[in-house]
């Protein structure tokens, strides 16, 4: 397989594609927490859209996203356009559709997928490892970024931070198990599978219980849906209420952030979900009061209010900074029709029929997301893949 992938430059090129768009190291990131590497690479990559004549139908909706992205901002409205961030916005658009180019010519089949899969999770478990030994010995972790001394195992691995990682660990593993099952023709047995697939297993679940993150428990509960058989549910049922009251008496931290989250959560009370977990509503607590602000009955409900009218426009005033990183903010700044196109585009390429989880990491991991930042296209690319193979022979 190393083989396989080494010595075709056009699978080279797509496992390269995955390996980027899936790792954060520390030392390719500059000042203002832009992966450089990440950049150079969307960089080239949309240069090497010259050597592709092909059409595809997923490029519909994105040529016009990326026309009413250049368009909206500059000719609708009065204020000046950060250029800056519209470039970072098209730099991520070209460079996925020259990664479908290189796709669709490479050949690369899901053993390629499924070594390259493993390959990560193995790597984000090494690394992971190694952090938390040098904690042990007192010794200054490697790749580590937002870190703090309060929390000293709650650690990045290969992800920015421990909750990229948890959701990109999440991720892969499912696209693993999935493909996995495509390629075998039936669903996945924990009987039959498990022993064949013991490393990958341990590499997912050390980390995504060790790791002190909230959100790699929601997300480990989210991956363990794809194994949901209707027929079982009763075996379930208690099951869940013995590892909840577990959970419950021994003061298990990931799991109190991500219930005492979720719960206030539900309440739609921005000052309770700030409590509950602060972290968890830089995120959560700007979707609420965005929500609250688009609609689709005036000028700017449809066009846009410009580029970085989140941040300029909009009152959090709750001890949480102003983000448009969800598609909700995508909305409100760049219109109904542009953020339209773009959730056609991405959910018409992630949801497989015969995958229904798939929807929850779409939601997750895209819409939740936003448009200037590498999750949402790994997801985006990783979920494509997945449903590709669903329909391929098995090579």
């Amino acid at each position: 397989m190393f083989n396989s992938l080494f010595y075709d430059i056009k699978k080279l090129y797509v496992f390269i594609f995955i390996i980027v768009f899936s790792i954060c190291l520390q030392f390719t990131f500059d000042n203002e927490g832009r992966n450089l590497l990440l950049v150079v690479f969307m960089g080239l990559a949309s240069l090497s859209l010259v050597f592709y004549r092909n059409f595809y139908k997923t490029d519909v909706a994105l040529l016009f996203f990326i026309f009413c992205l250049f368009f909206f901002p500059s000719y609708l409205h009065e204020n000046g356009t950060r250029w800056s961030t519209v470039i970072y916005s098209f730099l991520f658009c070209l460079s996925f559709l020259a990664f479908v180019r290189a796709f669709y010519v490479s050949n690369f089949c899901q053993k390629d997928f499924l070594w390259s899969l493993k390959l990560l999770l193995y790597a984000y478990c090494f690394v992971l490892i190694i952090q938390q030994i040098s904690v042990v010995l007192g010794l200054p972790p490697l790749n580590l970024r937002n870190y703090s001394a309060l929390e000293p195992f709650k650690l990045n691995s290969l992800g920015a931070e421990p909750s990229w990682s948890g959701r990109i660990m999440a991720l892969l593993f499912y696209c693993y198990i999935t493909v996995k099952e495509y390629t075998m023709g039936k669903a996945y047995s924990f009987k039959e599978n498990f022993s064949e697939d013991r490393w990958v297993w341990f590499t997912f679940l050390w980390p995504m219980i060790t790791m002190i993150s909230g959100t790699a428990i929601v997300f480990l509960t989210i991956v363990f849906f794809k194994f949901f058989r209707f027929r079982k549910v009763l075996l379930l049922i208690p099951i869940s209420m013995a590892l909840i009251f577990s959970a419950e008496y021994s003061n298990f931290k990931p799991y109190e952030r991500a219930r005492d989250t979720l719960t206030a959560t539900l309440t739609l009370d921005e000052e309770k979900i700030i409590q509950a977990d602060h972290s968890a509503s830089f995120r959560i607590v700007p979707l609420i009061i965005l929500i609250k602000s688009v609609g689709i009955s005036s000028f700017n409900d449809i066009f846009g209010h410009g580029i970085d009218s989140v941040s300029n426009g909009i009152d959090f005033n709750l001890g949480v900074v102003a983000t448009s990183s969800t598609f909700v903010g995508v909305w409100y700044e760049l219109g109904f029709i542009t953020f339209l196109l773009f959730i056609y585009f991405s959910f018409r390429l992630c949801f497989d029929a015969k995958s229904p989880v798939s929807i929850v990491f779409w939601f997750m991991l895209v819409f939740l997301y936003g448009l200037n930042t590498q999750i949402p296209w790994l997801a985006i690319m990783l979920l494509f893949m997945t449903k590709h193979y669903s329909n391929s022979e098995v090579t």
